[in-house]
């Protein structure tokens, strides 16, 4: 485990701790290094001609946009047979690899890019209503001057709606207060901006915020294999919200100093290792045995969280009884369910609860 300043660039980051890794296990070239976006940059890529990778490519890169707007285009899709993920292959030579790229994405992702298009949308609609409207309002003294005013706003009405010129209407003026006569000429001319907008079609938009793209070096690896292998790092993501979840109170810490911030990252890593090994366990065992218990909603599971664990041991007391010289030691609300996990779990954490000598 090793902190890091916020302002540390990611990808530094990345490039140090790698090393560092593969010195300290000594890793073999076996070995397939899966990780975030921030793994993909020139310098890390072309750094290590031997590493084995499997990376998501930054949306932000060129290449990776056309290869999202071409699929999306051609729309020639091949779906896993594992779940609701589409996707299509190709080669590609970059940043001195030779690499597999798999363009993905899933109705779900699908989904969620249509509502987070459609909300941005209508957010950036009543912005560019009230603009609208106050340029509609103004007056100009020329008629160059409104299509200059109409054009600008037009080159920032953005990607969502599409703004044009319909009219520079002519507007009369008079010197004279009240309305003018009938036949009476005017002083002279104003110039008023009227627009139209319209709405953009989102479905290609939602197809493209939808995708994202796979790269891997190790090219033996099929594309179902590349999706699954990728997916796997968010059984490690699971950890990082172990350390940021609300019911373990590490937020309701204020620490300013960066060694004991350091010291407490420590400290809920090490406890991550401890909820970690004792979730592997009861879940191995649980499916060794064919048992169950049941999980929040009263459903047999085989794979409860440890979270979920721990809260059914809530209720569960150490009372100390000491009259004169004599103290007696009782665990109080212990159930058949409560030794079945701390059978599977350990048989150290079993003898912890019957009060027996660990010796023993």
């Amino acid at each position: 485990m090793k902190s890091h300043s916020g302002n540390e660039s990611d990808s530094k980051v990345f490039k140090d701790r790698m090393r560092e890794l593969q010195d300290h296990f000594n890793m073999d070239t076996d070995r397939i290094w899966i990780a975030d976006s921030k793994l993909y940059s020139k310098d890390i890529i072309e750094g290590h001609k031997q590493i084995r990778f499997l990376t998501r490519v930054p949306a932000s890169l060129k290449l990776c946009k056309d290869m999202i707007e071409d699929s999306v285009s051609l729309s020639q899709w091949k779906q896993t047979q594992c779940d609701k993920t589409f996707y299509r292959e190709l080669e590609q030579e970059h940043y001195g690899h030779k690499q597999k790229w798999v363009v993905c994405y899933s109705t779900e992702g699908l989904n969620r890019s249509s509502k987070t298009l459609l909300r941005q949308a209508q957010k950036q609609r009543v912005e560019l209503e009230k603009k609208i409207f106050h340029l509609q309002a103004e007056r100009y003294s020329c008629e160059k001057d409104a299509e200059a005013k109409a054009e600008e706003l037009i080159k920032k009405s953005g990607k969502y709606q599409k703004l044009t010129l319909e009219e520079i209407k002519k507007v009369p003026c008079y010197e004279s207060s009240g309305r003018p006569k009938a036949g009476v000429e005017a002083d002279h001319y104003k110039y008023q901006v009227i627009l139209k907008c319209e709405n953009v079609p989102l479905e290609i938009q939602a197809h493209e915020k939808a995708c994202f793209v796979l790269a891997t070096s190790v090219l033996e690896l099929e594309a179902e294999e590349v999706i699954k292998t990728y997916k796997q790092q968010g059984q490690v993501e699971l950890g990082f919200r172990f350390m940021k979840d609300p019911y373990f109170f590490t937020s309701s810490l204020y620490l300013k100093s960066p060694k004991r911030i350091a010291a407490l990252l420590m400290i809920m890593t090490l406890s991550l290792m401890v909820y970690t090994v004792a979730q592997r366990r009861l879940r191995r065992a649980l499916e060794k045995h064919g048992d169950t218990i049941m999980n929040q909603v009263g459903k047999p599971t085989r794979t409860p969280t440890m979270k979920w664990v721990f809260q059914m041991f809530f209720g569960v007391n150490l009372i100390e009884i000491r009259f004169k010289k004599v103290k007696n030691t009782v665990i109080q609300g212990l159930s058949e369910v409560h030794f079945k996990i701390l059978k599977y779990i350990s048989a150290g954490a079993l003898r912890a609860y019957t009060l027996q000598d660990p010796i023993a």
